[in-house]
């Protein structure tokens, strides 16, 4: 009965579910004139699907920041439109690391150290725990911790190739275009796991949208 009643009002006001079921009529008209004019004993009846001929695609700019609610209402919807609703949205990722990912990054690398955590803590000790790359090839390269000079070559290395994807000095966070749909594995949170990531290149500045254009 609640989630009849939520639906019912949903549709009375200005809500985006609103818009998503009115673009899904799309989905039932192509139906219906396959089922009237199409032929079902072609190739295409035989494996006919009016989610391969339309998509609606919904931006949820701020995604990565629903609560638990608005998650909820989002996996609600995708599961009232589970094959031709998609929603896109920005992610991002601080370009600091924490000093556990650099340790694991330059483990993988091949430059294991039994002193490497203890070095990256001498280095820097603030800002929760994070530090950013160029403060990690600073000290290497300036001899701050003493270690074998093989070591200290080999890392100074690995930070330089680190340095060299041309992050723009005053972008503290690399940003993505995301999609996801009903298909994609939800957290504990019900949040779904990015089907499709691509990161945006530049220095991008996020405004207000429709607020910006008008």
């Amino acid at each position: 009965l609640f989630r009849s009643l939520s639906y019912w009002a949903s549709m009375r006001l200005q809500t985006l579910y609103r818009t998503v079921s009115g673009m899904m009529l799309y989905h039932q008209a192509l139906q219906c004139h396959f089922e009237a004019q199409g032929d079902k004993r072609s190739r295409l009846g035989l494996v006919w699907d009016p989610s391969d001929a339309f998509t609606c695609i919904a931006a949820m700019q701020i995604y990565p920041f629903f609560s638990s609610t608005m998650l909820k209402h989002t996996n609600i919807m995708f599961n009232k439109f589970p094959k031709s609703l998609k929603v896109a949205f920005i992610d991002y990722e601080d370009t600091e690391m924490k000093l556990a990912e650099w340790v694991k990054l330059f483990q993988q690398k091949g430059h294991a150290s039994e002193s490497l955590e203890e070095l990256f803590a001498k280095i820097h000790e603030a800002k929760d725990g994070t530090i950013s790359r160029e403060e990690i090839a600073a000290a290497l390269e300036g001899g701050q911790i003493k270690m074998p000079q093989d070591v200290r070559d080999k890392l100074v290395e690995s930070t330089q190739v680190l340095l060299s994807d041309c992050i723009h000095e005053r972008q503290k966070r690399r940003y993505y275009s995301c999609l996801i749909d009903a298909t994609c594995p939800e957290d504990a949170q019900g949040k779904r796991a990015a089907k499709y990531k691509i990161e945006l290149p530049g220095f991008p500045i996020l405004g207000d949208g429709k607020g910006d254009n008008q």
